[in-house]
This record gives C-alpha cells, structure tokens and sequence, in this order.
C-alpha cells in the first residue's frame, strides 16, 4: 500500500501493518524482493487490475504467479 496522497505507483510505503508483515518476512528469510506501491481506493492502475483482478492487497506475486 502506498503512503496517502503519493500517486500510484508511488515509491513511499504506507502503513498497512500487513504489508508490513510481509516486508518482515522477505527481509528475515532474506528473499530478493522488489517493490511496488498501489494506493488503495477506485483508482488502482489499469496494469494491477489485469494482474490482481480483486484489487486487494498485499500482493506477492512469484514469476508470473
């Protein structure tokens, strides 16, 4: 989840303590990771939608699953 008010994608994280979460997890196994925040809301990224189609969030997606 982005931090609010810093478009989508945004490079500021926000504070949905289960994004969090799962940033805890990646660093403590040590998971190569990169990044990408969505603000929550109607007006998710075309891009998103098409991959993740119930727009929920967090979203972890390994290859092209």
């Amino acid at each position: 989840k982005a931090a609010p008010g810093t478009g989508s994608p945004s490079k500021e994280r926000g504070d949905c303590p289960f994004t969090q979460r799962v940033f805890l997890e990646l660093e403590e196994l040590g998971l190569p990771y990169t990044a990408t925040y969505i603000q929550e809301g109607p007006n998710k990224p075309h891009w998103f939608m098409v991959k993740n189609p119930t727009g929920l969030m967090p979203v972890l997606r390994v290859g092209e699953t």
